[in-house]
């Protein structure tokens, strides 16, 4: 027997209903734990939890349709009026100032990409008030000036982490073709190939540490990207398919220089150690290993990351 309940959008209803999915979920899970149940309650118990879960969704629409409202309200009451749209915009910027003093950089989060989160998030907050602004009204202009300066910046500093990270590919590519050349073969066993893998190991470490500098430069600029296309789906400059193709696509170039990378660490180990299935050392064994490892794990999580974008570009299709 399903347990779950329609949603009537009425905020007394809800409430009420909210009251009973609470005491007979808890119900039922308390019968759970003690053995007074026959039978499989799983159905039953996940029923009543996504039923739960609909009646917060509506009752934050219902929240949200009300402030909307309120704000509406009162831009109408004061769109003529410069004095008025000047207080609700120090209103609003005080909001948004406490919006940005709550966000704070997560750990591991380099600068850039915290930026870039944090304009994607203020670009969201001016985009919502334009909303239920009226067009054409001085509150109208304002707020879209907010926006446009976010728009602006946001660009700038895209373009500027773009350019750093092509540079770094650029020397880092350099540098490999320089130091280790596309003819170098280490397979044979002899003094001269000793010498050469012995003299690599400075190179193969000035590889490594190009590598990772490389690597933040192209998280930042990844990080301006998302947040160009969150910044352009809260303006209105993107639709829902466009920006699920936009990041299927970047997640696609991700994944190419995943493996990029992936080559350029195999020049590196064998450089320092000698083919992969031809080093004698303990210390190769490892890091031929944990290469394995690392191969594995980035093959795992494209195959994860493709299935959730082609299933996202799907759904935005049969939405379309």
């Amino acid at each position: 027997q399903t347990c779950a309940l329609p949603i009537l959008i009425c905020e007394d209803t809800l409430v009420n209903q909210r009251k009973d999915y609470r005491r007979n979920l808890q119900g039922r899970l308390r019968a759970q734990r003690e053995g007074h149940v026959y039978g499989d309650e799983s159905a039953n118990i996940a029923a009543l939890q996504g039923g739960l879960n609909q009646n917060y969704d509506a009752t934050d629409r219902i929240a949200e349709e009300e402030r909307n409202k309120s704000d509406q309200r009162t831009l109408k009451g004061l769109e003529d009026s410069k004095e008025a749209t000047a207080k609700m915009m120090q209103r609003y910027r005080d909001e948004f100032a406490q919006m940005q003093g709550s966000t704070t950089i997560g750990p591991g989060e380099e600068e850039g990409q915290f930026r870039a989160r944090q304009l994607a998030a203020e670009a969201d907050f001016w985009a919502k008030r334009l909303a239920i602004a009226r067009r054409g009204t001085e509150g109208y202009k304002e707020i879209q000036k907010e926006l446009d300066g976010i728009l602006r910046e946001s660009n700038q500093l895209y373009a500027s982490a773009q350019n750093e990270a092509m540079q770094l590919e650029k020397e880092r590519a350099k540098f490999i073709s320089s130091s280790f050349g596309d003819n170098l073969d280490l397979s044979r066993d002899s003094s001269t190939t000793e010498d050469l893998r012995n003299g690599g190991r400075d190179s193969a470490a000035m590889l490594e540490s190009m590598a990772r500098g490389s690597q933040i430069a192209r998280q930042n600029a990844d990080a301006w990207r998302e947040a160009q296309i969150q910044i352009g789906l809260a303006a209105g400059t993107l639709s829902q398919y466009d920006a699920a193709s936009q990041i299927y696509q970047l997640h696609q170039e991700q994944h190419a220089r995943a493996m990029e990378d992936l080559q350029a660490k195999r020049q590196s180990l064998t450089q320092r150690y000698g083919p992969e299935y031809s080093t004698t050392s303990t210390e190769g064994r490892a890091a031929w290993q944990d290469f394995g490892n690392q191969a594995a794990a980035v093959s795992g999580a494209f195959q994860v990351q493709q299935a959730e974008d082609q299933q996202n570009l799907s759904n935005q299709t049969v939405m379309g």
